[in-house]
């Protein structure tokens, strides 16, 4: 009998633990992401939805995702626990945004890159500047960097 008290105890302890989580962590993600939008990111999928497989056809229907970027940094990739954006890929990437401005820096620390036609493999020491209207292909993707709102 102590052992089942014990086990409903545990179970009601975690519970506690979760929800205690998960609104500390939404009361911070509010408080950080605040501040004037001052780049867009618009998201465009290069390949048709059949060819992306039917779990991401049922969770991501859309084929094209915008989201606006205060000053500061993000990690964008495919990821869902770690990366603040995410995108829908079937490789695995990830980058790093520094967001300025006037500019973007842009770090690869996981797959590769092309933009204007020059491929960019994974170094955590290159920081590529991105400028008004840059088109970044990250895999199946398409990123559109905008200035402004």
């Amino acid at each position: 009998m102590k052992t089942v008290y014990f086990q409903l105890l545990a179970v009601l302890f975690l519970f506690i633990i979760i929800v205690f989580l998960y609104f500390y962590l939404r009361k911070g993600d509010g408080e950080e992401r605040m501040g004037k939008d001052i780049w867009t990111l618009r998201c465009r999928r290069t390949v048709p939805a059949s060819g992306i497989g039917l779990r991401q056809m049922l969770l991501f229907r859309r084929r094209r995702d915008e989201a606006s970027l205060p000053e500061g940094s993000f990690y964008l990739g495919s990821n869902v626990l770690l990366d603040d954006i995410v995108l829908n890929t079937r490789k695995s990437i990830r980058l790093y945004l520094n967001v300025m401005p006037d500019k973007v820096l842009l770090t690869v620390l996981k797959g590769q890159v092309k933009i204007n036609g020059y491929i960019y493999q994974k170094d955590q020491n290159r920081q590529i500047v991105i400028h008004n209207y840059m088109e970044v292909f990250a895999n199946e993707a398409r990123l559109l960097f905008r200035k402004g709102r």
